[in-house]
C-alpha cells in the first residue's frame, strides 16, 4: 500500500496559519480528520512533546487559526514544549527568541520528527502516543 503525505508550512503570520487548509485539504482530498498540526506549546517543558487528537486552542492563536478554518477541532496535534518565559520576558519576545541553551529544544524537534515519522508510517496513534508523551520527563 502506498500512501501520500503532504508537508505544509504557511507562509502567512502564525495567527493565519488556518488560511491556506482548506485549500489544501481540498487539494489534496483529504479531511481535517487526517491533519497532523505541529506546534509549540508553553505549557511543556523543552525537550518533551505531546500527542493530542483534538481538544481546544489552548490559547495558541495558530490553532486558533487553524480551528476557525476547518471548523472542528478534531485532528492530530504534535505539540513540542518551549516552556514559560523567565520573569520579566514577553511570550512574544520568548516564542521568538533564541534560546540560551538550545539542546533541550532540538531534542524536543527531535522526539517530534521521531514520533511524526512513526505515526506517517502507520505505526498506530495509541503506541506512539504512549511511547512519545513520557520521553524527556
Amino acid at each position: 500500500m502506498h500512501s501520500r503525505f503532504y508537508l505544509a508550512k504557511p507562509l502567512t503570520y502564525m495567527n493565519k496559519s488556518g488560511e491556506v487548509l482548506s485549500r489544501l485539504l481540498r487539494k489534496t482530498r483529504t479531511t481535517p480528520s487526517n491533519l497532523l498540526v505541529i506546534c509549540d506549546n508553553l505549557d511543556l517543558p523543552p525537550g518533551r512533546i505531546r500527542i493530542r487528537y483534538g481538544g481546544s486552542n489552548a490559547g495558541h492563536n495558530g490553532l486558533k487559526s487553524v480551528i476557525n478554518f476547518l471548523g472542528t477541532s478534531d485532528f492530530l496535534r504534535v505539540y513540542i514544549g518551549i516552556g514559560r518565559p523567565q520573569a520579566g520576558v514577553s511570550i512574544i519576545d520568548h516564542v521568538l527568541g533564541i534560546p540560551e541553551n538550545p539542546q533541550p529544544f532540538n531534542y524536543g524537534i527531535k522526539l517530534a520528527s521521531e514520533a511524526v515519522f512513526k505515526l506517517l508510517k502507520g505505526e498506530p496513534e495509541d503506541k506512539v502516543k504512549n511511547e512519545f508523551n513520557r520521553k524527556g520527563s
